[in-house]
């Protein structure tokens, strides 16, 4: 048989239809998506996903910010962006940023967040009472913009478990289509055992 007439074959086709996302299927989407969560300073230890029938499927995934400077530069560019924290990063100081799977479903809202921040006064020295006032300050206002980085960050963090979903999906429906079943029947020699 050749590709069209498998295709054509309604019964053969459904019921290999999952021929191709047996255990594993997903192993190279997840391969792919850490590949580029690392090339942004993202460090994935866990990927978790429900999906593509119903209400409520999605995926998520357990990380955090693995090389803060990385991170950084490639999601606040601009100068003034987030000035004490950069600051604090050239001063030696770093931020340690966790997701963390939550609850029954995996999707972008089933995480929680935590933020850890190190401070000016325990990076800089001050040995003089105004400069205790000026690191003091300095904590201030790098507390304030702490807070504002984790809401950003756990945005940025779920608008990239939506994008997984999606590779997630796309691959799935790519190996599930009539092309890529038709093909591993034939691989197989699925249709030569169910005309015999």
């Amino acid at each position: 048989m050749d590709l069209q007439s498998v295709k054509n074959n309604k019964q053969l086709m459904e019921k290999h239809r999952d021929i191709n996302v047996y255990d594993g299927w997903w192993d190279h989407a997840y391969d792919e998506f850490k590949g580029r969560m690392e090339s942004v300073g993202i460090a994935v230890t866990d990927i978790y996903f429900s999906g593509f029938w119903s209400q409520g499927d999605g995926a998520c995934f357990e990380g955090f910010i693995g090389n803060l400077p990385l991170y950084m530069e490639k999601h606040y560019p601009k100068k003034g962006e987030y000035s004490f924290i950069k600051k604090l990063i050239r001063e030696g100081g770093t931020i340690y940023f966790h997701v963390r799977h939550h609850g029954h479903y995996y999707h972008e809202n089933s995480i929680r967040s935590e933020i850890v921040a190190d401070e000016f006064d325990g990076v800089l020295s001050a040995p003089t009472e105004f400069q205790q006032q000026v690191l003091e300050r300095l904590d201030e206002e790098l507390n304030k913009e702490v807070e504002e980085f984790e809401t950003d960050v756990t945005v940025q963090f779920q608008g990239y478990m939506r994008a997984l979903y999606r590779d997630l999906e796309t691959e799935y429906y790519s190996l599930t289509s009539d092309d890529a079943v038709a093909e591993s029947i034939i691989a197989n020699d699925l249709q030569l055992l169910e005309e015999t």
